[in-house]
């Protein structure tokens, strides 16, 4: 079996790196020293030297990984070295991460080093790796530094999913090479799969993220989608009003309760919002009580202890408020089976009274038609379409409405629609259109409430300002491994220049000490950088072309979360006019989309005008 252990390296990488690579030596000669293990003895001194293999994996260079740890530091760490980490206890950064991986009883060092950079591609395929394998105690171990970066800069997170993850496909790889696993750990049984770049990852199977992968797959969500639920509106409540563990467990039941079609739905909805839940013993079984733990909590709470008199959050008397919730649903349904479905919402080629206020019918995969509730949303937007309806149908006749609702549609296509129509009749005919349009994209999107809308374009500006990031750290690196790329041809010219004019006065006094500035930063460039011969210029050149390509791909991401976040601004737009003229209670709730939204494109033009002003600087 191997047992992992990990933990953070914050100011002593190049200690750590030095006492892992560096064979092992013992004062006295074990009597049990086993065939597998590689040692020398001195035959004066008695001393044993273990010896130590030591593998690296994308490290600029093998012979000194201090240096690329430390590189790596500096390019994408500066920013925290400076002013602290406030995710770590200290306040110090972590600068790599160290993996303890052993093995029961004397593993060849061989194979164990082998398992152990198996170990290193899996989970860490992109970061500087240094792997050495010790035979000095009685188990077989390795010792796995992991730079904190990637070779994109981008930070490794440690958690428990991560760790388990690690402690999981070690268990799989001793499995291929013949050595027992624990069991505990092999019953977590963790999935294993390969992402669009071929790159592979395991998750825990619970349903929430089987549904996820599944959508992904099949293209309907992005794959950010999996690790977006911390930005929701319970975990902003927390956290604006520091609420209690219990009073945060339930208002997000309380919240979610309405929606819920079983005690399961409600639990995967408190998990897309951030929550961790103990709900079922590895055997399937569900726990004598189920625990809740609010993404803003290092604690969970029991259900027993969310409101001890009633006792109505345990899992047995939700149920019971789903089942009822359910039966109120469906003797609603029971009058509305003949709801009509709607392919789409043409306005003057459907019977608008005819929509049902309620209750919408879906048509499913199978070809069968199911009723459902609809969301407060769409609610408002079908009371104010039927309004201005009726007021259209009291104003004109048939033919007369039928030929200005085509003249509009025409407007509409040709692009000429007006935004701000002055004649009340032309306004009451664009406001239905634009409703329909929204309602389809509600309805599209499965929008119940108008939190769910500021929740989801909070999370879109959040992942829209984080590709920014991205991209102007990417715009970076071009620039620096394209000036790198050039130091070749640049000392070059510098060092022809310097011999023609070795015996020029004139020359050695005013520009002989920046030519030998300039040729030294050009040979420590080439050095870093390994930049030998032609080969290694090639391939720094190709590897600017992937960032460049990498730049391209966040360019397109970018155009989708703006298309995305222009939809959302037009439905909230009618929302908010259909609010205002109706005297609904939804101010604040608005006021909130408007902050987030504006905050949001205060920081994306921040970083625009930012990424901006590096390109000037280029030029």
């Amino acid at each position: 079996m191997a047992t992992t252990d990990i933990h953070a390296i914050k100011q002593t990488v190049g200690v750590a790196l030095s006492y892992i690579t560096k064979d092992k030596v013992e004062e006295k000669v074990k009597d049990d020293i086993a065939d597998s293990i590689n040692y020398a003895i001195n035959d004066k001194t008695g001393e044993v030297t273990y010896k130590t293999i030591s593998s690296f994996l994308n490290c600029i260079d093998s012979g000194n990984p201090v240096k690329t740890f430390r590189t790596m530091r500096d390019m994408f760490g500066r920013e925290e070295m400076e002013h602290g980490n406030k995710k770590t206890k200290d306040g110090k950064p972590v600068i790599a991460w160290h993996l303890i991986q052993s093995f029961e009883g004397n593993v060849d060092p061989r194979i164990a080093n082998e398992i152990g950079v198996k170990l290193a591609k899996e989970m860490f395929p992109n970061f500087p790796v240094v792997v050495s394998t010790h035979t000095n105690t009685e188990n077989t171990h390795n010792h796995i530094m992991i730079c904190a970066w990637d070779l994109n800069g981008k930070k490794w997170n440690q958690c428990n999913e991560n760790y388990r993850q690690i402690r999981y496909a070690s268990d799989k790889l001793c499995d291929e090479y013949g050595l027992s696993v624990l069991e505990n750990t092999r019953e977590q049984k963790l999935i294993k799969w390969e992402d669009k770049d071929g790159v592979t990852r395991y998750y825990e199977p619970t349903d929430r993220k089987n549904e996820l992968l599944r959508k992904r797959e099949v293209g309907e969500v992005s794959t950010d989608d999996v690790n977006s639920y911390r930005n929701t509106i319970p975990y902003e409540v927390a956290t604006a009003k520091k609420l209690s563990n219990v009073e945060a467990v339930k208002q997000a039941i309380d919240s979610a309760l309405p929606y819920a079609t079983s005690y399961e739905h409600l639990l995967m909805m408190l998990r897309e919002q951030g929550f961790s839940i103990k709900d079922k013993k590895k055997n399937g079984d569900w726990l004598a009580h189920i625990v809740f733990q609010p993404p803003t909590a290092e604690k969970g709470v029991r259900d027993n202890s969310i409101d001890k008199e009633s006792n109505f959050y345990s899992r047995e008397n939700l149920t019971k408020q789903i089942e009822q919730n359910n039966a109120e649903r469906d003797k609603g349904k029971a009058d509305v089976q003949s709801v009509p479905y709607f392919g789409s919402y043409e306005y003057g080629k459907i019977d608008v009274q005819s929509i049902n206020d309620n209750f919408r019918s879906v048509l499913m995969q199978s070809g069968e038609k199911k009723v459902v509730e609809r969301g407060q949303a769409e609610k408002s937007i079908i009371r104010d379409i039927k309004k201005s309806d009726l007021e259209l149908a009291g104003l004109y006749d048939t033919s007369t409405l039928t030929f200005m609702i085509e003249r509009e549609k025409q407007a509409r296509k040709s692009g000429q629609r007006k935004s701000q129509p002055k004649e009340r009749t032309a306004m009451l005919i664009s406001q239905i259109h634009d409703s329909f349009e929204n309602l389809s994209f509600i309805e599209q999107k499965q929008i119940y409430s108008y939190e769910q809308i500021n929740n989801t374009v909070k999370n879109l500006w959040n992942q829209y300002n984080a590709c920014l990031t991205k991209i102007s750290e990417a715009e970076g690196m071009i620039e620096r491994l394209e000036s790198v790329s050039n130091a070749p041809k640049m000392l070059f010219e510098i060092r022809a220049r310097m011999e023609a004019n070795k015996e020029n006065p004139e020359y050695l006094v005013e520009q002989y000490h920046e030519d030998l500035k300039l040729a030294k930063s050009c040979a420590d460039a080439i050095q870093k950088y390994q930049l030998k011969d032609k080969d290694s210029v090639v391939a720094l050149q190709e590897k600017v072309e992937k960032y460049k390509e990498q730049v391209q791909r966040l360019q397109n991401v970018l155009t989708t979360f703006r298309s995305e976040l222009s939809a959302y601004n037009r439905c909230v737009s009618t929302l908010e006019r259909i609010d205002s003229e109706s005297g609904n209670s939804f101010e604040a709730v608005f006021a909130d989309y408007n902050k987030i939204t504006r905050e949001a494109e205060e920081e994306a033009s921040k970083k625009e005008q930012e990424r901006n002003k590096k390109k000037g600087f280029e030029r």
